[in-house]
């Protein structure tokens, strides 16, 4: 078979997207009452992702010519989106400590670190999270699906002289 630490998010004979591994890494930040807030790591080792990216372009319209003229500026940032379902080893159980965990690297106001080989692939280590999904799966009170919508980022440290 496989190892699953050799896994990067691989497609079946087919094309069909299989999963892929990330860990959300424990941190902590301060939330906007000045308060510090830990929360713990979540590693998942069966998620989709997907990563676009949308160009920072200036386009003028030229008079007497079609089109417009199309000036690069950079490249804007990444966007991710991670789905996947929380469960547990005891199938009759609702994962409620993974859920918890979750809904707390949801709620971070911070960037949060992130370590997943698909994600490496673009350079993407740190990313902001700007909105979820937590629905109810339908007949089932054991899978907890979610989806986040996050962005990449790259922390800047400020020297102060």
């Amino acid at each position: 078979m496989f190892d699953k630490e050799d896994i990067v998010g691989w497609s079946d004979l087919l094309g069909t997207p299989v999963y892929s591994d990330i860990l959300f890494s424990k941190g902590s930040y301060i939330n906007s009452q000045g308060k510090t807030i830990e929360y713990d790591e979540l590693r998942h080792y069966d998620v989709l992702m997907i990563v676009s990216m949308k160009k920072n372009i200036v386009m003028t319209p030229v008079q007497g010519k079609n089109g417009s003229f199309k000036e690069y500026i950079s490249d804007g940032d990444f966007e991710v989106s991670i789905s996947g379902r929380l469960t547990q080893k005891d199938m009759y159980k609702y994962p409620r400590d993974l859920m918890n965990k979750l809904i707390n690297i949801c709620k971070v106001q911070d960037s949060i670190s992130v370590v997943s080989r698909f994600l490496q692939r673009f350079s993407i280590y740190n990313i902001v999270i700007e909105s979820y999904d937590l629905p109810q799966t339908e007949g089932s009170h054991t899978i907890q699906e979610f989806q986040l919508r996050c962005i990449s980022d790259e922390p800047v440290e400020l020297i102060l002289r």
